[in-house]
C-alpha cells in the first residue's frame, strides 16, 4: 500500500480524521496543533450516518457515542411551543443513524483513536505557512518537508497556498449562543426529538445530548442588542420563547460565553501541488443542516482513501476533489438559504416550514449529505 509522510495542520474534526486515517494506511503522520492541547470548542453538535461510519472507520465510534442521544425525529414549533410540522428522518432510509452529542466527547475520541494509530501530535505548535510543494513553516522558522500537508485548521486559516485560492466569505446576519443546561431540567424527554422554536427573528434549538447535559443553542442576527448579548439576557429570551422558561433558567456561567456568527468559505480549489484543504478552512458553512463537522471528516477519510491507492498524488488530489465537492457545494448552499427564513414574517415562516414538514422531498435534499456512504467506508475493515 502506498505511504509517506504526512503533516496535518489543526486538531478538529477534519484535522484528527485525516490524521488518522492516513496513519491507518500506513503513513507517516505528524499533526501540528497551536493550542497547549486538543480540545473541542462549542457544546453538543448533531452527527447523522455519514459521520458515524467514519467514527467506525476510524475506531473512535464507541469512546465518542457513550452517552449520546439517538435521534429520530424532528420537530419545528412557535414560541409558545405550538407545533409547526415533524418529520421523522428515517422515512427514507429505516437504518439512518443520528445522534445528538457532547463536542468534547467525540474530539477525545478522535484524539485517542489518533494516537492509537501512530499519529504524532505537537500541540502549542504554530504553523506560519505552507506552500504547495508541502514545505511547513513552523513559527519557530524551522522548516519541514513532507510528501503530504493537510491543511485543517479553521475558516481563519493564513497559510500561503489557501490565502491564493481563497474565492469569497459570506457572513450569515444570523449566529448562535450553544450552551449546556442540566437534562433533570427537562423532565420526560420525547424519545429520539429534536425540537426547533421559531420566533420574530429568533430560532431556539434544544435536545438531550448526554446522560446529564441538553444542548441549548439561541439563535439571533447580528443588531440584536439583547439576543447577541452574552452571558444571555434571560429575560428577553424568556420574552421571545416563554415555553423555555425552565431551561434558561437554569443557565449558569459556560466555559465559553461568545455569540459566533454563521459564515460561509468557498475556495477556488481544496488543492494544489501537494496539499489538501480541510473542513471549515475549506468550506465553512452555517450549521442549519448539522453537516458542518460531519462534511469535514466525510472528506478526510475520502482524501486518505484516495491518495493511499494513487501513485500521484497531485493527481489524486483532483479526483478527491472532483469526487467530494458537489454534494458538500448543495449542502453548503442550501443550508445558508434556510437562514434567510429568520427575516420572513411569522405567518408566510410558518406557512413554509409546515410545508417544508410535509414534503418528503424538501426533506430528503437536507439529508442528501447524512445519506451518502463516505469514500473509504468498508464494513469489513471497521474495528470492533
Amino acid at each position: 500500500m502506498p505511504s509517506g509522510t504526512a503533516t496535518v495542520v489543526g486538531g478538529g474534526f477534519a484535522g484528527l480524521a485525516a490524521a488518522t486515517a492516513l496513519a491507518r494506511y500506513g503513513w507517516d503522520v505528524t499533526l501540528h496543533e497551536r493550542g497547549p492541547e486538543i480540545r473541542a470548542f462549542g457544546s453538543a453538535l448533531a452527527l447523522s450516518e455519514n459521520g458515524l461510519k467514519v467514527l467506525e472507520m476510524l475506531g473512535a465510534y464507541d469512546d465518542a457515542v457513550q452517552g449520546a442521544f439517538p435521534l429520530s425525529n424532528r420537530e419545528t414549533r412557535d414560541g409558545e411551543g405550538r407545533l409547526l410540522s415533524s418529520y421523522n428522518w428515517k422515512t427514507e432510509v429505516q437504518t439512518l443513524r443520528m445522534f445528538m452529542l457532547l463536542r468534547s466527547r467525540v474530539i477525545a475520541a478522535l484524539e485517542t483513536a489518533a494516537r492509537k494509530a501512530g499519529v504524532t501530535i505537537v500541540t502549542s505548535s504554530e504553523i506560519s505557512d505552507v506552500d504547495a510543494g508541502g514545505a511547513v513553516t513552523l513559527a519557530s522558522g524551522e522548516t519541514r518537508t513532507a510528501d503530504l500537508v493537510v491543511i485543517a485548521d479553521g475558516a481563519g486559516s493564513r497559510s500561503s497556498v489557501r490565502k491564493g485560492l481563497f474565492k469569497r466569505r459570506k457572513l450569515f446576519a444570523d449566529g448562535s449562543i450553544r450552551m449546556l443546561v442540566p437534562r433533570d431540567a427537562a423532565g420526560e424527554w420525547p424519545e429520539g426529538t429534536f425540537v426547533e422554536y421559531w420566533s420574530g427573528r429568533r430560532r431556539a434549538m434544544l435536545s438531550p445530548c448526554s446522560e446529564k447535559h441538553l444542548y441549548l443553542g439561541l439563535i439571533a442576527q447580528k443588531g440584536d442588542e439583547r439576543g447577541t448579548r452574552a452571558p444571555i439576557d434571560k429575560e428577553s429570551w424568556i420574552e421571545s420563547f416563554p415555553v423555555l422558561r425552565d431551561y434558561i433558567e437554569t443557565v449558569g456561567e459556560q466555559e465559553r460565553w461568545s455569540w459566533d456568527q454563521y459564515q460561509s468559505v468557498i475556495l477556488t480549489k481544496w488543492h494544489q501541488g501537494r496539499v489538501a484543504i480541510l473542513g471549515d478552512a475549506a468550506h465553512a458553512m452555517s450549521p442549519n443542516f448539522g453537516q458542518g463537522a460531519a462534511l469535514a471528516m466525510v472528506n478526510a477519510l475520502s482524501l486518505a482513501a484516495v491518495v493511499s491507492k494513487a501513485r500521484d498524488i497531485e493527481t489524486a488530489l483532483a479526483g478527491w476533489e472532483e469526487n467530494e465537492r458537489p454534494l458538500v457545494d448543495r449542502t453548503q448552499l442550501l443550508s445558508g438559504v434556510y437562514s434567510s427564513l429568520m427575516n420572513w414574517p411569522a405567518f408566510a415562516r410558518n406557512a413554509a416550514l409546515a410545508g417544508m414538514g410535509r414534503s418528503r422531498w424538501i426533506m430528503k435534499q437536507r439529508t442528501l449529505a447524512a445519506y451518502r456512504t463516505p469514500t473509504g467506508y468498508a464494513p469489513g475493515q471497521v474495528e470492533a
